[in-house]
C-alpha cells in the first residue's frame, strides 16, 4: 500500500508539473486586446420602399484574444456595432418618411500576415469572418403624424479585411491601428446587405 501511495503521489506531482509547463507554453505570445473604430455604414434597401439607402457613421467596440506567431497571428473576438439611424423619404404619398435603425453583435475569427518593418513596427494584412446577430427596426411616419414600427433580429454572416500596422511599445504592450472594411449578410427581409468601412485603433497586451 505504501508503494502504491508513493506512486500515486509522484504521478500527481508529475501531472501538475506537466500541466504548468503546458499552460506556460500555451500563453507564450498570446495576447488580449481592445479596439475601437469609427465606421461609415451603408445598408442596401432592396424593398423599394425608401427613396434612398440607409447610411450613417457609427462606432464599434471590440474585444479579442489571439496568438502571435511572429510573421502571422490569429485571433478570435467579439464586436459590438452601435446603433445606426437614417431617415429618408418613401415612395408613397400617404407617408412623409421612413427611419431605419440597425445594431449588431459579432463573433469573429481572424488571421493576419505581420511582416516586420523594423524592431518595433510590423505591417498587418488581415481577414476575418464570423457570425453577425443584427437587430433592425423600421419606423414609417404617415402624413397625419402616426407611426408604424416593425422590428426583427436575425443571424447572418460577416466577412472583412483590415490593413494597418502594429507598434510594439515593449515586449508586453503594443498599439494596433489601420483601416478596415466588412460586409454583413443581415438576414433581414428587405435590408439583407450591409457594408461598413473606416479606421480603427486598438491596444494589445501580450503574455
Amino acid at each position: 500500500m505504501t508503494n502504491i501511495a508513493k506512486f500515486g503521489f509522484k504521478t500527481l506531482v508529475a501531472t501538475a508539473l506537466l500541466s504548468s509547463v503546458a499552460q506556460a507554453n500555451f500563453l507564450d505570445n498570446t495576447y488580449v486586446g481592445v479596439e475601437g473604430a469609427i465606421l461609415s455604414t451603408n445598408i442596401d434597401a432592396s424593398d423599394g420602399w425608401r427613396t434612398d439607402d440607409p447610411s450613417d457613421v457609427i462606432g464599434e467596440l471590440s474585444l479579442k484574444f489571439g496568438k502571435d506567431f511572429d510573421i502571422y497571428r490569429v485571433w478570435t473576438g467579439y464586436s459590438y456595432k452601435m446603433e445606426s439611424s437614417d431617415k429618408s423619404g418613401v415612395n408613397d404619398s400617404n407617408y412623409s418618411n421612413n427611419e431605419i435603425k440597425f445594431q449588431s453583435h459579432n463573433i469573429i475569427l481572424g488571421a493576419g500576415y505581420t511582416p516586420s518593418i523594423n524592431d518595433s513596427f510590423k505591417a498587418l494584412i488581415g481577414a476575418y469572418a464570423g457570425i453577425a446577430i443584427t437587430k433592425g427596426e423600421s419606423i414609417d411616419t404617415a402624413n397625419n403624424g402616426s407611426t408604424e414600427k416593425v422590428g426583427d433580429t436575425k443571424t447572418g454572416g460577416i466577412f472583412g479585411l483590415k490593413l494597418g500596422g502594429i507598434y510594439a511599445i515593449n515586449d508586453s504592450n503594443e498599439i494596433e491601428f489601420g483601416l478596415k472594411s466588412d460586409y454583413t449578410s443581415t438576414g433581414l427581409e428587405g435590408y439583407k446587405n450591409r457594408m461598413d468601412y473606416g479606421a480603427y485603433l486598438g491596444y494589445n497586451y501580450k503574455f
